[in-house]
Parts: structure tokens; C-alpha cells; sequence
């Protein structure tokens, strides 16, 4: 009898069902239902379940498919990915621009994810133009994985940005909804961040467990779909294997798939279920045939692969992790290719940064298959040692690789003892280690260096003291022979001395010294040479920008000491700085990054010219190429600029600015009086108050402008990594590595570095021992600590992140016992309105920070940078400064969308703005700073205090409305609201009336 053929199998084994297996995916009806619903009424709908529930299959092959069918809708997905902004731009270009050839494709979506970095309103201008421009006018747009967020993108600010992207589209784009699926154990995280958090109030689906009826379904229904049979008691003993399991689905369809293929005839039995060992064992039993078929050299390297891949959890369920494939690159890559074709790992390849990456099939191969948690379990230690190097790691090539984030101390013995291990490290921690040894090995010798040099100074000294004796002997008389006998006993005892403690040393050291010279010499010169000349043939390949600004990628770099090894790291470093400088936002940024390279550049042709020796001969002229391949460059992007007679933009509106940005104007006053403050013999704490977007931030990361050299500021952003952190040891350890960061940015002082493995047991004890390394590297500077926007520290403690005694204490210890540190608060919030900070920091003294002064607002409109080439009427000035009041923030949003309104007029018109191009220009800052008013109306204001702006606004520019007939039209609202509104600075008194303090603000109010 003829076997029947076997059909393709509906089962999805460790996959998620996508749009085009909607015919067979079954259980989820209901809540499908109510997806479409929410999707349909919210902006932002959130499908929270726990791992392995199905939460991408009801989004793709549910949501999507009825959505589809209504015909009205445009959908793009993305997971976020090690580069959230990359691949949400990729998903937008995809439906913005569908017939794009690839290499379009990636030039269009690199362009895309620069400007999501730069300005959040990009993505909602993208999300109008696409659905103004196409027949479906309404987007969806799908954030598959979004615990990926958290879990693979270490970049804060990227997070950040990515972040305030959506939202800003969320709450301001028209005909848009985001629907993201989120592991439930991730949902912490996402309601860390307070903006996002408050806008999951009205959009979240916990996705439950399917019950008995549902899960029938999953399992028979699609076979019958098939014609396919399943034997009777089959169902029920699937049913009752996974009855009260969680997160069982991915194995249920692994086993399912499994037994497609040893169906007979048509049928599913029983028989075959038991042999693949069930629910419980098939996917572990499958994995272990995998690995059985494998060579024995083969399994040892399968090891090493899958043990990079995992997050090992400490309090956690261990979670797969991503590598790039040039991290695993050193083992055999057909095993990956055999593994990936066993379905047991994935490689994607991104489609912007052209980076191949891979992973475990599904967390559930971590939970279910014994060896590899076996494995898992003998090298947890190691990998989690690995994790924190990690971390270490990005913090060292975020540093651009500054010697003072290298591994010191215990944390480099441990390393040193890991690699004598022979354990798996990447390329770049293992260069990370070998630079830590190295430099070790060069304090080590300056060291010995002061040691002999001090030996030298004693036995001089001993040297002398003899000459003296001697000198003494020969004046002697005869009737002074007793001393004679004392003065030889003196000169024996010394060159004893010299014998017994100074030639040992002088022997040691030269001996030592020897001894490395040896060693030098007789290193593998010929695999040095190959390496150098490898890496040689690499950077003279680079005939334009975009190929430099990727050969550090391809740079091999040699374990062995050499010269030449320092001139790698520097074009290595100048590549990645290349490839942060074309990511910039526009052109006028772009050239303004590549011509600080180019500096540098000079800087280091400087040193090759002046030496003679070979490897500086051998990297002369690819210096002298990639020099004038950037000055060819960045006079190409001026010469674009000018033909197109375009006005360069260098407003920044959304972010704080750098120290790097010239733009950055005023406020010496403010400089002058925290200077003025710091050198009160009381040392009080100081408050930097303010409201929001008033440019406190930028003025903490200029500090080293305005302040003498001899006070050194160490900036704190406390919204960032410090007060997310889980626990003590986390907090103090980013804190330290803000001061760090700092320190070495805004005034070049290199601070001992604080790791983490110091914390743990007594982490305010060591934070505290740290303190006492960074008092003796700051000589006779005085530090000033900057914590911005206190209120989130706050925040945490009352969460009971962290204990407000140990935290709040700290601080105050700091300020009553640490005479060289100096402490500042900034944020939108007096300390009396944080009481629990009022009573551990007494006397505060507060520095107010509020609108530009006139000319300083002139200057930001008029002159703000050098060759501004765009002009202004008076009349078009003084309503500039009528319009913002010279509130930076405003002035900065006005002042670009003016620059933005010239460049689209005719060039003969485009040098001179007017004041109708002022008037113009307002109706696009409202909509493009809406985050900035809808903050306010949102965030900064009660009830009451709206009722009163929108009374005030709807009297018209400048009206005075008086407190009589306020309170007579709005006899509900209290003293107080009027208080809030005026503590907040957005009304003042005129007389016994109120007025708007801001005209653009009441615009806003008044639509």
C-alpha cells in the first residue's frame, strides 16, 4: 500500500505565526477582537503577556489580517533591535518609499534614523506623509519584541530618542496607532520611563494564558484544515500536558511540527506523540539529535556558540542574547549554518548597518534542552563575569577608548586569570584586556623607573656622607686617632650599606630591564609584520567617507606590543568618529564634526612627518589620503549648500546642548554667581530652579565655560542610568561613572574609575574610599557635583528603590565633611516641595534660572554662529523677542522654523527675514514644539490653572484681564491656582489684573 504524501505543516514550531499563516491560526478569536477594538480607538495599544503566550502571533496573524480587510490601513513592523532608531526608520521607509532600489532603501532610512536622533517631531512629520499621501489613510505601525529596548540596546540616549520618536507620533500624528507586544517582566522598565508610562494608561492588553477550549482549538484545528487526522485521546493527552504550564505555546507547536512529519497516512497518533517525547521533552530530545549528528571538534564549538548567546539571569530567568556574527566569528561557521538550518538559531541581517547578527531559536530552548543549561550552569560565573565586562567594554569604546576606562586593580587580575583560562571573549574584549595588561605593564615600569631613580638618590646620598668621612680622616692630627677608630667604623658600616641594600636593587632593576628588552626581541616579528601590513592594505583601500567610516570594523588587532599598534587604535578611532559625524542631522553639523577630524588629522601628520621610523613612513601617505578625502568631502557639502543657496541651520531644538556646540550663548551672569556661591566658607548646597526647556541642562554641560579652571564640574543626568538602577551598588556606580565622564569631557581630568565588583558588599563604603582617590587626583581644584533634574532620585526613593536615609545622608555627608566637593541641585522644583530633601540639605541656596537677557537673545537670533548668513529686519527681531520673551527654547524653535520657511522661498529673496516671515513661521513652531505647550497643558498645570490660561489667552496679545473678572467668570478657581500658575512662569501680576508672560504660550493656549 502506497504511503500518503505529508502536506506542508500549519504548525509554527519555534516561530511566530506571521500575516500569511492566518488561515491556521486558531485560539486567540476573542482577544483578537478586542485588539482590533483598542486599535481602532487608541493611539498606542501595548500587548503584555509573558514570554512564550503568543503575543507577536496575535498581533501579526489577528490584527493585522482583520485590518487588512477593512482596507483603510498602511502597516509596518519592527523589532527595535542593538539600534532601535535604524530599525524603526527602516520600517518607515518601507512604507514611504516601497519601490525604492535597496541601496536607496539604506541611504533613505540611515538619513532617516540621523534625524530621529536629532529631533523627536521627525517621526510624526514622516507618520502625516504617509498617510496624506497614500489612498490608506490610516497607519499602523507594529513594535514587535519591544523588551529588545531594554535588553539589547546599551545606548541610553538612543533609548531615549527612540522613545520621546514615538510618542511625540503617538500623541500629535493624525491617523496613527502604535501597537507594541512587551514581556511582562520588561513592563518595569517601560513604566520607568514617566512619559511613556503615563501614555500605557489607556492602552494595555494583558495577554492570559489560553484555556482548555482555546488550546484545543490551536491544536486541531489546523490539522483539519490540512485533511489531516488526529488519533483519538491524542488531543487530550496534549491537553492535559500543558494544562497549567506558562509560556508553553512555543513548544507546543515545536512538538506539533514535530509530530507533522511522522504522521502516517494522514494521521497523527499517539504511538509517535509518546516517541518524540512530548510536549515536555521534544524540543530538548530534537536539540539533542542535532547536536548527536555532530563531529566531536564540532560539538565543542556548538558549546562555545550557544554559551554567547545567553543572558545569564542573576534573580532572573536566563534570556537568549544577540552577538554579531564577528563575535562568534571565531568559531566554525558551518556550524552556525547547520545550527541555523536545524532551526535551532536565527541570523538576520539589518538592513541599514549591513550587520549580521545572530540568536537562539526561542528562550524556550534555554528552559527545556539539559545540556545546554548544564553548560549554562559549570560556566555561570564566567558568564556572568562576562556580562558586567560587557558593560565595562561599551564603557571604554563610548569613552573612545580613553585609557581611564580600562580594567585596574582586582577587576584586571580577574580578567588576566579568565584569559589564561583559555575562556571565549570577542575580539574587542579581548583588546579591551589586552590593553588593560598593557597599560599595567607601563605603570609598572614607570614605577620601577621612580624606584631606581629614588635608589640612585640614596646611594649619592651614602656616596657623600663617605667623601665627607674621608675628607675628615685626612685633616685628622695624631692626637685625634680614638676618632679615627669611630670614622672607620662609620665608612666600613656605610659601604656595608651600599653593598647589602643599593647593589641588589641597581641589579633587580637593570636586570628587569633586560629582561623585557629580551622578551621584545623575540616576539613572532613575521606575524606582526603580516598583521601591520594587513591592516595597512585595509586603510589604503579607502577611496571615500562612507568606506572610512567602516574600516575600523575590519582593523585585526595584534596581541603583541608594537608602535605600530598605537597608530591602528588612532585611524581606528578617527573611522568610528567619521561615522558619527555623517550620522549627523544636517549638513552644517556634519561639516562641523568632519572638520574637527580633519584637526586631528594634522595633528598626527604632524608627528608621522617629524619620524623617521618605519611604521610612521608606512601610515605617512594614508594619512595624507584620508585627510584629503574628509577636506574634499566637507567642501563638497559646502559647495551643495551653496548651490542650492540654502541657509545652514544651527538651531537644536529637544535636546540639550554639548560643550561641542557654538551655538551656546549667555548666561555669564548665572556662571558668576554659582562661582560667587562656591566660595562661601559655609558651603551650602546650591539649587540651579528653573522651568522646563529653560536650558538648565545646557547650561550644566557648558559649566566649563563659565567657571574658573580650578573648579572642575562633574554633570550627573539623574533621569538617565543612576536612578534607574535596581539597587545601591547600581546607583553609586553610575553616579560615579557620570563624575567620571564628566570630568574628562568638560575639563580633561582623567578620575580614578570606580567598578562595580568593588560595590556589592558595603557599596557606600567603597563609594566613599573612592571619594577619598578622587580628592588626591584633584589636587587643590574643587569639585563641583551637578545632579540634574532631582526630582527622578526622588522619585525612585519613594518607589523604595532606594532607602532615602542612605542615599539623601550620603549627599549631606558629602557637603558638611568633603571641603573640596561642592554640591548642586538642578531641576523644575524648589526643595520645599520635596520636603525630604529639606531635611538633610540646609541653607540652599538657590540660583534662578529664566529667560535670556536681551542682547543675549539678540545674539541667538542674529549672530549664532560665525558666518550666519541669514539677516534680519529690526521689526523682524524685536518680534522675535515680543514672541518668546528671549525664552531660549522659543527662541531656538521660532528661529529655526524661520531659517526653515527662507530656504523654501526664492534665493533672491532668502538673506532677509521680515516681519511677515516671522508671522509665518509661528503657526509651524506651534505645531512643531506641540510637545513643548502640550507638556504644559499636560504636565506643569491642574484644572483650574487651564481654565484660567484659556480665559487669559482668548482675551487677545498682551491683555491684562483683572483679578475682579477673573474671579467674577471663574468663581470655582482658588488663590492657589493663580499662585501655581505664576510660581510656574507662565502668567504674571500687571497691576491688579494678569497677563501671559510668553505670547507664543498663549498662542498656543488660544487655539
Amino acid at each position: 500500500m502506497t504511503s500518503q504524501p505529508i502536506v506542508p505543516c500549519p504548525y509554527r514550531s519555534l516561530s511566530a505565526f506571521r500575516e500569511e499563516h492566518a488561515p491556521f491560526f486558531f485560539g486567540r478569536e476573542a482577544f483578537t477582537e478586542k485588539l482590533v477594538s483598542a486599535t481602532q480607538q487608541c493611539s498606542l495599544v501595548a500587548v503584555i503577556g509573558a514570554s512564550g503566550s503568543g503575543k507577536s502571533s496575535v498581533v501579526f496573524a489577528g490584527l493585522i489580517p482583520h485590518l487588512r480587510q477593512q482596507g483603510n490601513w498602511q502597516i509596518a513592523s519592527f523589532s527595535p533591535g542593538r539600534r532601535p532608531l535604524y530599525a524603526l526608520a527602516d520600517a518607515m521607509i518601507s512604507v514611504l518609499k516601497p519601490q525604492e532600489s535597496e541601496i536607496d532603501w539604506m541611504v533613505r532610512a540611515r538619513k532617516l534614523a540621523t534625524e530621529l536622533q536629532q529631533n523627536p517631531k521627525v517621526l510624526r512629520h514622516v507618520v502625516t506623509a504617509i498617510t496624506e499621501n497614500n489612498t490608506n489613510r490610516r497607519l499602523l505601525l507594529v513594535a514587535d519584541q519591544f523588551e529588545e529596548l531594554y535588553t539589547l540596546c546599551s545606548d541610553f540616549q538612543e533609548r531615549a530618542h527612540f522613545l520621546e520618536s514615538l510618542l511625540e507620533a503617538v500623541h500629535h500624528a493624525p491617523n496613527f496607532t502604535l501597537v507594541l507586544t512587551l514581556r511582562a517582566d520588561f513592563l518595569e522598565n517601560a513604566l520607568s520611563y514617566r512619559p511613556f508610562a503615563d501614555a500605557l494608561q489607556y492602552g494595555v492588553l494583558m495577554l492570559p494564558s489560553m484555556n482548555h477550549q482555546e488550546l484545543r482549538d490551536a491544536i486541531q484545528k489546523p490539522a483539519q484544515m490540512m485533511n489531516v487526522q488526529i488519533e483519538s485521546g491524542l488531543a487530550e493527552r496534549i491537553l492535559d500536558d500543558v494544562a497549567g504550564e506558562p509560556g508553553i505555546l512555543p513548544l507546543l507547536e515545536f512538538t506539533l511540527t514535530q509530530l507533522w512529519t511522522k504522521q502516517r497516512n494522514g494521521l497523527l497518533t499517539l504511538m509517535d506523540y509518546v516517541q518524540i517525547g512530548g510536549v515536555g521533552l521534544s524540543l530538548a530530545k530534537y536539540a539533542e539529535e542535532v547536536y548527536a549528528q555532530l563531529s566531536s571538534a564540532d560539538q565543542q564549538q556548538v558549546q562555545r556558540v550557544f554559551l554567547q548567546l545567553v543572558r545569564p539571569g542573576e534573580g532572573t530567568e536566563d534570556t537568549r542574547r544577540q552577538a554579531t556574527l564577528a563575535e562568534v566569528g571565531q568559531y566554525n561557521e558551518d556550524v552556525i549554518e547547520r545550527l541555523t538550518a536545524a532551526r535551532l538559531l536565527i541570523v538576520t541581517q539589518g538592513w541599514i548597518t549591513g550587520e549580521r547578527t545572530v540568536e537562539i531559536a526561542h528562550e524556550a530552548l534555554i528552559r527545556e534542552w539539559q545540556r545546554l543549561r548544564h553548560w549554562i550552569e559549570i560556566d555561570r560565573s564566567f558568564l556572568i563575569w562576562q556580562e558586567r565586562l560587557r558593560a565595562l567594554v561599551h564603557q571604554w569604546l563610548a569613552s573612545g577608548k580613553d585609557d581611564g576606562a580600562l580594567l585596574r586593580g582586582i577587576p584586571l587580575a580577574e580578567a588576566e586569570d579568565w584569559l589564561q583560562q583559555g575562556r571565549d571573549f570577542s575580539e574587542v574584549e579581548r583588546d579591551f584586556i589586552q590593553q588593560s595588561l598593557a597599560l599595567r605593564k607601563q605603570e609598572q615600569r614607570r614605577q620601577q623607573q621612580s624606584q631606581l631613580e629614588q635608589w640612585l638618590s640614596v646611594a649619592a646620598a651614602i656616596v657623600g656622607l663617605v667623601t665627607s668621612v674621608l675628607s675628615v680622616l685626612l685633616s685628622l692630627s695624631s692626637a685625634a686617632l680614638p676618632l679615627y677608630g669611630i670614622l672607620v667604623f662609620i665608612v666600613i658600616t656605610a659601604v656595608l650599606l651600599i653593598t647589602y641594600f643599593v647593589v641588589p636593587k641597581l641589579y633587580l632593576s637593570i636586570r628587569n630591564s633586560l629582561s623585557r628588552n629580551v622578551l621584545i626581541n623575540n616576539q613572532d616579528t613575521n606575524q606582526l609584520e603580516q598583521v601591520i601590513a594587513q591592516n595597512a592594505r585595509q586603510l589604503e583601500r579607502c577611496a571615500d567617507v562612507v568606506t572610512i567610516s567602516t574600516v575600523y570594523q575590519r582593523l585585526t588587532h595584534s596581541q603583541m606590543e608594537s608602535p605600530a599598534n598605537l597608530l591602528i587604535r588612532t585611524f581606528g578611532n578617527i573611522s568610528e568618529n567619521v561615522e558619527v559625524a555623517l550620522n549627523q542631522g544636517t549638513a552644517y553639523h556634519q561639516r562641523l564634526a568632519l572638520k574637527s577630524i580633519r584637526d586631528k588629522l594634522d595633528v598626527e601628520l604632524q608627528a608621522l612627518i617629524s619620524s623617521s621610523y618605519k611604521y610612521p613612513v608606512l601610515f605617512r601617505p594614508i594619512a595624507h589620503s584620508w585627510r584629503a578625502i574628509i577636506t574634499n568631502y566637507v567642501e563638497q557639502l559646502a559647495k551643495t549648500t551653496e548651490l542650492r543657496q540654502e541657509i545652514d541651520s544651527p538651531y537644536i531644538t529637544g535636546v540639550p546642548l554639548t560643550e561641542q556646540q557654538e551655538i551656546f550663548t549667555g548666561r555669564t551672569d548665572i556662571g558668576t554667581r554659582i562661582e560667587q556661591l562656591l566660595l562661601d566658607r559655609r558651603r551650602p548646597p546650591l539649587l540651579l530652579y528653573g522651568q522646563r526647556r529653560m536650558g538648565k541642562t545646557s547650561l550644566l554641560n557648558n559649566l566649563g565655560r563659565l567657571l574658573p579652571n580650578t573648579i572642575i564640574p562633574m554633570f550627573v543626568d539623574l533621569q538617565g542610568a543612576p536612578s534607574s538602577a535596581s539597587d545601591h551598588a547600581g546607583f553609586l556606580y553610575n553616579l560615579a561613572k557620570g563624575m567620571v565622564n564628566s570630568a574628562k569631557r568638560q575639563s580633561a581630568l582623567t578620575l580614578p574609575s570606580l567598578t562595580r565588583e568593588a560595590l556589592p558588599t558595603d557599596p557606600f563604603t567603597s563609594f566613599n574610599e573612592w571619594l577619598d582617590d578622587v580628592e588626591h587626583a584633584l589636587g587643590q581644584n574643587t569639585a563641583l557635583l551637578a545632579l540634574d533634574e532631582f526630582e527622578v532620585l526622588d522619585s525612585a526613593i519613594t518607589k523604595g528603590r532606594f532607602d532615602e536615609q542612605d542615599v539623601l545622608g550620603m549627599l549631606r555627608h558629602l557637603i558638611q565633611h568633603r571641603p573640596r566637593f561642592k554640591v548642586l541641585l538642578a531641576g523644575s522644583h524648589t526643595i520645599e516641595e520635596y520636603q525630604r530633601w529639606a531635611s538633610y540639605l540646609i541653607n540652599v541656596q538657590v540660583v534662578h534660572i529664566s529667560y535670556l537677557k536681551e542682547d543675549e537673545a539678540r545674539q541667538l537670533i542674529e549672530y549664532p554662529v560665525k558666518d550666519f548668513t541669514l539677516r534680519y529686519e529690526p521689526d523682524a527681531v524685536k518680534r522675535v523677542l515680543q514672541l518668546t520673551r528671549c525664552h531660549p527654547f522659543l527662541v531656538q524653535l521660532l528661529c529655526g522654523e524661520i531659517v526653515a520657511l527662507k530656504n523654501e522661498q526664492d534665493p533672491s529673496v532668502r538673506r532677509l527675514a521680515t516681519m511677515a516671515d516671522v508671522e509665518a513661521a509661528v503657526p509651524e513652531a506651534l505645531s512643531s514644539g506641540s510637545f513643548f505647550f502640550a507638556d504644559i497643558q499636560n504636565n506643569q498645570v491642574d484644572a483650574a490653572g487651564l481654565v484660567i490660561l484659556r480665559l487669559l489667552a482668548a482675551q487677545g496679545e498682551g491683555a491684562i484681564v483683572s483679578r475682579s473678572t477673573t474671579l467674577q467668570q471663574l468663581p470655582d478657581v482658588s488663590e492657589s491656582a493663580f499662585e501655581l500658575l505664576l510660581q510656574r512662569e507662565l502668567i504674571e501680576e500687571v497691576g491688579e489684573g494678569f497677563r501671559f508672560q510668553v505670547e507664543l504660550i498663549r498662542c498656543w493656549f488660544a487655539q
